[in-house]
């Protein structure tokens, strides 16, 4: 977390902040990442009512952009600092962060009411089943629900994979494992 945070910091992100449950929208950057303790200093809000509300209010939702990538956090002010007539804050570093991976192909997901089987079969003639989780162009995600998967590792070519779509239409081809989730 920290190591993107002080990329937004280099890069001069603009921050798009709301406080608390207010609608409105302010502007801000951050201004120092610190790692230990574990904080960052963000710039005073614009425009200027922000700073009242974060008075009443120390919760924020922070957003931005970098690299083309969406990034967001829930923080609160834990101090507010006055230097050369202008207001910044003290915020520690966040739990969690969304970092919505870049991707090369538009993914459709799957809802999750709607269920699309998927079988693979190994190398070793050993039968997998699934669902399906999204589709690209670059790829898929599947769910798989029945089949012994601890001796699947990423890099394995699967010479079969069969995903039946609700029109009934099959798709047969052989896929490369790239990532897998426990």
């Amino acid at each position: 977390i920290g190591l993107l945070l002080e990329r937004i910091k280099q890069q001069h992100r603009l921050l798009s902040v709301c406080v608390g449950t207010d609608a409105s929208t302010y502007s801000s950057v951050i201004l120092a990442v610190e790692k230990r303790p574990r904080y960052i200093v963000i710039d005073e809000l614009s425009p200027a009512a922000g700073q009242v509300s974060v008075a009443r209010e120390p919760r924020l939702q922070i957003a931005t952009r970098i690299d083309a990538v969406d990034v967001s956090f829930a923080c609160r002010v834990t101090a507010t600092g006055k230097e050369n007539d202008l207001i910044y804050y003290k915020v520690p570093f966040p739990e969690t962060l969304i970092y919505r991976q870049k991707r090369c192909f538009h993914r459709a997901f799957i809802p999750l009411g709607l269920s699309i089987p998927i079988v693979l079969q190994t190398k070793d003639n050993v039968t997998l089943r699934g669902e399906l989780r999204d589709l690209s162009i670059g790829g898929f995600s599947a769910r798989l629900t029945a089949g012994v998967t601890d001796s699947i590792r990423e890099g394995d070519v699967m010479p079969r994979c069969i995903i039946t779509l609700p029109s009934a239409l099959r798709v047969t081809a052989n896929i490369e494992i790239c990532h897998l989730t426990p």
